[in-house]
């Protein structure tokens, strides 16, 4: 079925698990940014790598799933 609509797909498709995206949080970790899913107050879960360099991609540090420690933000 194909569904035509000017309201996006994510929009009309999302899941109502609303918690999950509160948690997410937008950190610079050495120089890298990223989206991380805070499950403690230093350490969170890596969701998204946001770069413009190609070398922070293959960087097995900075995998999605991958747990990182890191320095609280006030």
């Amino acid at each position: 079925m194909v569904y035509y609509s000017i309201i996006p797909a994510g929009d009309i498709f999302a899941e109502e698990d609303e918690e999950a995206e509160e948690e997410l949080v937008e950190l610079e970790v050495d120089g890298v940014t990223m989206l991380i899913n805070q499950t403690e107050v230093d350490k969170g879960e890596i969701v998204k790598v946001i770069s413009s360099n190609p070398q922070d991609y293959l960087n097995a540090d900075y995998q999605p799933g991958t747990m990182i420690k890191f320095e609280p933000q006030i």
